[in-house]
Parts: C-alpha cells; sequence; structure tokens
C-alpha cells in the first residue's frame, strides 16, 4: 500500500498528473475533477490570456499612432516656426539695408530741412488763397 502511495506520488510529480480509477484512493491530498471541468477551466483561462493580449496589443498600437501624429504635429509646427525665423531674417536684413541706403543718400537733418520748407510754402499758399477769398481778390 505504501508502495503504491509513493509510486503514485512519483508519477504526480513527474508528470503533474495522475489517472484515477472511481473508488481508487488518491496518493495526494487536494481536489480531483473531471476532465470536462479541468478542460472548461484551462481553456477559460487561455481566454482570458488571448483577450488580455489583444487587449495589450491594441493599447500598444493606439500608443504607437498616438506617438506618430504628436511626432507629425510637431515637425509641421517646427517646420512652420522654422520658415516664420527665416522670414523675420530676411526682413530684418531688407530693413537693415533700407536704413543704410536712405542714411547715404538724404542725411536726417536734410529730410527735416525739406520738411519744414515744404510745410511753410503749403501753409503760406493756404493763408494766401484763403484770404484772396475772403477779401473777394482785393
Amino acid at each position: 500500500m505504501i508502495y503504491a502511495l509513493f509510486a503514485g506520488l512519483s508519477l504526480a510529480l513527474a508528470n503533474n498528473s495522475v489517472s484515477i480509477e472511481k473508488g481508487e484512493e488518491a496518493p495526494f491530498a487536494g481536489i480531483l475533477i473531471t476532465r470536462e471541468k479541468a478542460i472548461e477551466i484551462l481553456s477559460t483561462g487561455f481566454e482570458d490570456t488571448l483577450v488580455t493580449k489583444h487587449n495589450l496589443e491594441t493599447q500598444k498600437e493606439y500608443c504607437e499612432l498616438n506617438l506618430k501624429l504628436r511626432t507629425d504635429l510637431s515637425d509641421a509646427k517646427i517646420s512652420g516656426l522654422s520658415k516664420e525665423v527665416d522670414y523675420l531674417e530676411s526682413a530684418i536684413a531688407r530693413r537693415e539695408l533700407f536704413i543704410e541706403k536712405g542714411d547715404r543718400k538724404i542725411g536726417k537733418s536734410a529730410n527735416f530741412v525739406a520738411g519744414l520748407l515744404a510745410g511753410s510754402v503749403i501753409s503760406i499758399g493756404v493763408l494766401w488763397a484763403s484770404n484772396t477769398v475772403l477779401t473777394g481778390g482785393e
């Protein structure tokens, strides 16, 4: 009897399963279930594993697509800002060139004097015209 117990135990440890007929003593302590119930338990666990794997793959795919979208948007924003910086640099260069040319052609004081003379001539002309109209040309 003890020999059979040890033989059954060695079989149980070696194969992780022991075949027992109805009415026989089990060589271990525990719960015995039918083959159909074992298949159901194992398949449910396997199904849960597949569902979990699918959910993880879906989540991974979502994260990859989200990363690609954000990367593309960042690249587009960087490109746009780069073009804006280039435009502003060329505008500054053109403005500096315009200022340099303007300073060489006519000095600031010459512009002031010309503006003052033009303003004076226009003011005198307006006064003369209004005086002529008011006095009736006398």
